[in-house]
């Protein structure tokens, strides 16, 4: 099954187990929710994900579920994110940040 093609590579499946991009991803987003969005968020783990490879690094496209405090509850909210990793150094800033789906709890 072909996931899509470009003239760089592909689409390839995260590993939802790699330590090394939950390292550098999780504190991406939460510093995305607290700085830019001003929420608490809380982070449950990654649903989906696929990187494709380009020329200057890979640009990774995650589907994660946060556990939002709004007031005194908690809300499951599923977020589609976007960062770029660069083959030499680390990922610094999130590409895209966009809320999918919403889950009272």
């Amino acid at each position: 099954m072909t996931l899509g093609i470009n003239i760089s590579g592909g689409l390839q499946i995260v590993n939802p187990l790699d330590s090394l991009l939950l390292e550098v991803c999780v504190p991406l987003v939460l510093n995305h929710c607290r700085a830019i969005l001003g929420i608490d968020a809380q982070f449950e783990g990654i649903i989906d994900g696929h990187f494709e490879v380009g020329p200057n690094g890979k640009t990774y496209t995650l589907k994660l579920k946060l556990k939002v405090r709004i007031g005194d509850a908690y809300v499951i909210k599923i977020v589609v994110v976007k960062f770029f990793w660069p083959f030499i150094g680390l990922p610094t800033n999130l590409l895209s940040f966009e809320y999918v789906e919403e889950i009272n709890i």
